[in-house]
């Protein structure tokens, strides 16, 4: 699943196929955004200065049948915490659409950039 949000967050980047790293055209250069391994402890994704600039955020995937949202979000947090970056939690179930959690007021926070 981290392999899916990395290729999505690059922009559908033509490195995905076989790469652990990716480079899209809009403003991710190869390297900056890595899969972890499964079992590496800290954020799922790996976010180079670059990347963190444009997306300050330590993600936390999960892709089960349990639903543990309160133990993940902790978990996230966590390790968000220590790379100084928010904390967002993209969960999956079988045969249905990736869920996100985040906090309330980093969700304003991109609205307002947006606008």
């Amino acid at each position: 699943m981290t392999r899916i949000i990395r290729v999505e967050l690059c922009d559908e980047c033509p490195h995905a196929a076989g790469s652990r790293s990716c480079r899209a055209s809009q403003w991710c250069d190869e390297g900056d955004i890595l899969s972890t391994a499964m079992g590496q402890g800290g954020c799922d994704l790996y976010l180079s200065p670059a990347a963190r600039e444009r997306f300050p955020f330590g993600v936390e995937c999960k892709r089960t049948e349990k639903l543990s949202i309160p133990a993940w979000w902790k978990q996230c947090s966590a390790n968000a915490k220590v790379e100084k970056l928010n904390p967002m939690l993209i969960y999956r179930r079988s045969h249905e659409e990736a869920m996100l959690v985040m906090r309330w007021d980093d969700f304003l926070e991109v609205v307002r950039k947006n606008e």
